[in-house]
């Protein structure tokens, strides 16, 4: 397990100089169904806020072998979905993101109808 390592640089920007952390994650995607990860609540580094569940930054990384990125809908403690149609509506899913902060025992749900995606996901722990 690797707290994450993110400092501001000279411009108030977050770098990205990430160590690499024992708490990673993946899986070949399957087409028109979604797969959910739990986030783990153990670790050899225990609970890293002292009160309350460890939480966690999700790293996502997304590849289909392709030069685009493959579409992905991902859900927290929901189900996953693609859009329902041609106008605006609310939803739970977000499309592709790549990083979102997440506690113990939450659920990461992913959806795609594209095929040949990999998904990966590393976990850095978060001190509050």
């Amino acid at each position: 397990m690797q707290i994450s390592n993110m400092i501001l640089n000279s411009a108030g920007y977050q770098e990205t100089g990430l160590l690499f952390t024992d708490l990673n994650f993946s899986i070949s995607l399957g087409t028109g169904a979604a797969v959910a990860l739990t986030i783990p609540g153990n670790s050899a580094m225990g609970t890293f806020g002292g009160n309350g569940p460890n939480r966690f930054i999700a790293v996502i990384k997304y590849g289909n072998g392709a030069e685009t990125l493959p579409i992905v809908w991902v859900s927290e403690n929901g189900v996953a979905s693609p859009p329902g149609g041609g106008a605006f509506g609310a939803t739970t899913s977000q499309l592709n993101p790549e990083a979102r902060e997440v506690k113990e025992g939450d659920l990461i749900s992913f959806y795609t109808d594209d095929t040949g995606v990999e998904i990966g996901v590393s976990l850095y722990a978060v001190q509050k």
